[in-house]
């Protein structure tokens, strides 16, 4: 008995097409906002201490995460098999990296929650506003 043929992609769908790099840019654009926004937070001096610590860490983690994904393109281990064959899977080194991304995005997303929502609990209590006279 004959395996059914799997199915083509639908021709709209195809690997690199500019559905997928929209998808792809629009992401990155999120990433960056993200990023630039905890930098903001973490160098503004009315910025309590530990959200300043938790929003470098943060910082750094993306930096690290992403020269990592980068390096690691322009210089890919070599993963080889009992056989001396090459493995054409992801390195676990990559793994790493974008797992650090994610723990950085993480770690900027918690950062910024936090500071929005204790403004707007010092804004409820009348505390963050100015008085006007």
């Amino acid at each position: 008995m004959n395996a059914p043929a799997l199915a083509s992609p639908p021709a709209s769908v195809t690997p690199g097409s500019s559905l997928e790099m929209l998808g792809l840019g629009v992401g990155m654009c999120l990433v960056l906002f993200v990023a630039a926004a905890t930098v903001r937070l973490a160098r503004s001096p009315k910025t309590p201490l530990l959200e300043r610590v938790l929003a470098w860490i943060s910082i750094g983690l993306l930096g690290t995460g992403f020269a990592g994904t980068l390096l690691l393109n322009f210089f890919p281990p070599r993963h080889y098999d009992a056989a001396g064959r090459l493995i054409g899977e992801m390195p676990p080194e990559f793994g790493l990296c974008v797992g650090l991304v994610w723990l950085g995005l993480v770690g900027a997303i918690c950062v910024l929650f936090a500071r929005g929502l204790r403004r707007a609990l010092t804004l409820r209590r009348g505390e963050g506003r100015r008085n006007e006279a």
